[in-house]
């Protein structure tokens, strides 16, 4: 490609970016994220194409393996608690 293929490519890509963000714009312009988040959520799936539903499983992987594994990484089983300070005073 040359550079002015190059150059009139660039002008276009940022032409097409433009006017998707403006068309962006208009379908979530009258949406008020504060009073209708649900709904403002809503038309951000639809532009991006993705649904509530999208998501990736992998076998023998689910939400209650990754807590055990996490748990027992996160686990020291050598741990010992540390003696309270010497110079505290303790109230009954």
């Amino acid at each position: 490609m040359t550079a002015g293929g190059i150059e009139g490519a660039d002008a276009l890509a940022e032409r097409i970016g433009t006017d998707i963000t403006e068309q962006n714009s208009r379908r979530l312009r009258h949406i008020n994220p504060r009073t209708s988040a649900r709904d403002m959520w809503a038309a951000v799936r639809q532009v991006t194409g993705k649904s509530r539903s999208d998501h990736v499983t992998v076998d023998g992987i689910s939400a209650n393996s990754l807590n055990l594994h996490y748990a027992a990484v996160s686990t020291d089983t050598d741990y010992q608690a540390p003696s309270p300070k010497q110079t505290s005073t303790i109230h009954p």
